[in-house]
């Protein structure tokens, strides 16, 4: 049995993140398919694991992880997730954006206004899929 347990929201966020990043670098590489189905699959894939496993490596879900853990969490869920749905490419060169979103979701995460309401969820994915998309679109497009 699944249990509610409020760091589920920021895995989701961050992972939804790594989708964006993984399709995005796939997009960019032009080897593959790039339609818009590849990038649902890749955000639904990256926030159902992200959301699964990350309370699964914090030791207090009653505090925030830090930042660079985040990153780091990114990392490899777009590594997991990019290998599933958009290997090779995905898998490889999404990485990056997938680190900064998940730096941005843990910042957005600990903004203190966000806190009671029931929009930190949705807040923390959007900015950190925006900043995901972004960062990789800047640093392809050299």
């Amino acid at each position: 049995m699944i249990t509610r347990h409020p760091l589920r929201h920021l895995g989701a966020a961050i992972g939804a993140a790594a989708g964006v990043s993984a399709a995005f670098a796939q997009s960019y590489s032009g080897n593959a398919d790039g339609r818009v189905h590849v990038w649902l699959m890749a955000i639904a894939l990256g926030a159902g694991l992200g959301g699964l496993t990350l309370p699964l490596f914090v030791e207090r879900p009653d505090q925030s992880p830090s930042p660079g853990f985040l990153a780091l969490f990114g990392f490899a869920v777009c590594c997991v997730a990019g290998t599933f749905v958009t290997f090779p490419v995905g898998a490889s060169l999404g990485t990056f954006g997938a680190a900064i979103g998940g730096l941005v979701a843990g910042l957005v995460w600990r903004i203190r206004r966000l806190r009671p309401s029931p929009w930190r969820a949705p807040v923390t994915a959007v900015v950190a899929m925006v900043m995901a998309g972004l960062s990789m679109y800047g640093w392809t497009n050299n």
